[in-house]
């Protein structure tokens, strides 16, 4: 990526991205899924739990109980997803100019601190809102900084995985909810990384899936959440033109697409028309 605040390469362990092939299955929750690195079957912190998940995944494993997870995983490693480069692009676009907040894309630290005051002028009450003020700038400053790094990660991953599908593997966590094991681009992220995100083998919506597309962009517009599926559908034919121009341009000056909620999402709705 040009024109982004670290310049130069990321370097990530093999279990920190998705994978290019699809993993293997899970014959035994010891044995990984992933070619070349090791994974945990199911997360747990602290290496004193790393016995007792050993003798609960034994024990399950005897009795045959654990094999619907392995296949569970399986099926969902099996899937393949791809970039969708449109998004990706203003996402990049976006970023480079400072991001965008009604697009989640974090936007540079603007602010200036505000200048010391001479402590030989001014009373104690004036020094303690100064301090406070710089506290609070600060913290933003670093939230914000922090969302700049973690979104670099995001649209780095995205940028080399653009020109060729990709899998995940998964596991579980300790309550059985099964994550992505690569922690920086997937589904199970935030409205910016979902909205640069395709199946790989797409299939047509037909006639109901357009239905439920026009209904999902309705709800998510402000205001028509309560709204029937007919009136949702009528409000979407009538903003058609706006719909093929916003997905044209992706243009944040043109306004309109900005005024729906969850915009990153439907971003990638708006292009799917």
């Amino acid at each position: 990526m040009k024109n982004v605040e670290t310049r130069g390469y990321f370097y990530f362990e093999t279990t920190e991205v998705p994978m290019l092939c699809p993993p293997k299955p899970w014959c035994y929750h010891s044995l990984t899924p992933m070619l070349l690195s090791s994974v945990q079957f199911i997360r747990y912190a602290g290496y004193e739990w790393k016995k007792y998940f050993s003798d609960v995944l034994n024990e399950y494993d005897r009795k045959g109980d654990i094999d619907i997870m392995k296949y569970g995983l399986d099926v969902l490693g099996t899937l393949p997803w791809k970039v969708n480069s449109k998004v990706l692009e203003k996402q990049k676009q976006l970023f480079n100019e400072g991001g965008l907040d009604q697009l989640s894309i974090a936007c540079l630290f603007d602010k200036t601190f505000p200048e010391l005051p001479d402590k030989n002028s001014v009373d104690d009450e004036t020094m303690k809102a100064y301090y406070h003020e710089c506290k609070s700038l600060k913290k933003e400053e670093n939230e914000k900084h922090s969302l700049r790094c973690t979104q670099l990660y995001t649209l780095s991953l995205a940028n080399s995985l653009v020109d060729a599908p990709f899998w995940q593997c998964y596991n579980l966590d300790f309550r059985g909810r099964v994550y992505p094991v690569a922690p920086h681009f997937s589904q199970m992220l935030g409205d910016p990384a979902r909205g640069m995100l395709m199946f790989a083998e797409g299939a047509p919506l037909g006639d109901g899936g357009l239905r439920w597309l026009k209904v999902h962009c309705a709800t998510t517009f402000g205001g028509l959440g309560k709204a029937t599926f007919e009136e949702k559908e009528r409000f979407v034919d009538n903003n058609i033109d706006n719909v093929m121009k916003s997905a044209d341009t992706l243009c944040p000056e043109r306004g309109w697409w900005l005024s729906l909620q969850r915009t990153p999402g439907n971003v990638s709705l708006l292009v799917s028309r």
